[in-house]
């Protein structure tokens, strides 16, 4: 069942089906939280419902980087799969292989990008309009995190 903040819904899709989610916690009003499981090398899906009449913007972010903006009129479904990783070149969306280092001087040093490693958000946010079909990926290093010293690895994470 997708999560559900005042009938916005979302929810993540692997080989055709969504994925089971546990742990679902309301932070606050505008916010919930879960856990799903995940498989390195596998494509997934992010996918969302308003079912309101508002003009809104969906933001989905990928490891706390920004891969999609897209504005929609209300009462609409959306799907984010695909990524463009370099001009030209579309991709599908994967859970990534996490490679695990001792080496602190080849360590990813952002602590930034750990804390949202592995981390799906989707943002719905009301606005008054938007540009047609102006859709936004991001382009370049868009999974790219590079080492992460052992010691910093998140449950949940993959090591590959």
């Amino acid at each position: 069942m997708p999560l559900s903040v005042k009938g916005y819904t979302a929810h993540i899709c692997c080989d055709g089906k969504e994925l089971e989610q546990y742990d679902v916690q309301q932070e606050d009003e505008r916010t919930v939280t879960c856990w799903i499981p995940s498989e390195a090398g596998k494509a997934f899906s992010v996918h969302w419902g308003d079912p309101s009449s508002t003009t809104m913007q969906v933001i989905v972010s990928v490891d706390g980087r920004v891969v999609l903006r897209r504005g929609q009129e209300g009462k609409r479904t959306g799907v984010f799969s695909k990524l463009t990783d370099r001009p030209g070149r579309i991709r599908a969306v994967e859970f990534s292989h996490l490679v695990l280092t001792d080496d602190e001087t080849v360590a990813s040093a952002s602590s930034t990008s750990l804390q949202k490693l592995g981390v799906i958000e989707v943002e719905m946010r009301k606005v008054k309009s938007f540009c047609e079909g102006e859709d936004y990926y991001s382009v370049g290093e868009v999974l790219e995190i590079g080492p992460v010293h052992e010691k910093s690895k998140k449950a949940g994470a993959h090591a590959g």
